[in-house]
């Protein structure tokens, strides 16, 4: 299990990573059009989230990879997940007719069926790595920093 968790913390790092970068590279007004399609937020904040969500996806996916500030990274992607589970519902509930999610800006198209599974798995999964803190941070920066591993280095040299 502690592997697993390990595992499935990279793969949603790389999830909110690749997602965040596909947006933050292209102009924000292309974001901005997708959030526009789920008719949920404000006018007013619409370019404030599409220049902010990218950059908080990115930088979020990129700790949970590298497994710093893990814990409050690991609460941010459940945010993140639950919320997106929550537009793409809402979304299909109204009717709403997406072609595509917007999730990866205009790199990836992917349906909101499929995007809506993904988001839930990823939630899932968050929560777990929640649930069990000490299987998550293995191979983490937040472990090397803790002091709790330390690299077997000393003992090669004290055998020399």
């Amino acid at each position: 299990m502690q592997l697993s968790l390990v595992v499935f913390r990279i793969v949603a790092g790389l999830v909110l990573f690749i997602s965040g970068l596909g947006k933050a590279v292209q102009p924000y007004q292309n974001f901005q059009f997708a959030i526009q399609a789920y008719e949920i937020v404000p006018a007013a904040a619409e370019p404030v989230l599409a220049l902010l969500l990218p950059w908080i996806e990115l930088f979020c996916g990129l700790f949970l990879i590298l497994g710093l500030w893990l814990r409050p990274s690991l609460w941010v992607a459940s945010a993140l997940f639950a919320s997106f589970c929550a537009v793409l519902t809402q979304a299909w509930w109204r009717g709403i007719d997406l072609g595509s999610c917007g999730c990866f800006g205009n790199s990836l198209q992917i349906s909101p069926t499929y995007m809506l599974i993904l988001d839930g798995v990823m939630l899932a999964g968050s929560a777990a790595c929640l649930r069990f803190p000490t299987h998550t941070n293995r191979l983490s920066l937040d472990r090397l920093f803790d002091g709790k591993t330390r690299p077997d280095t000393d003992s090669k040299l004290r055998d020399s």
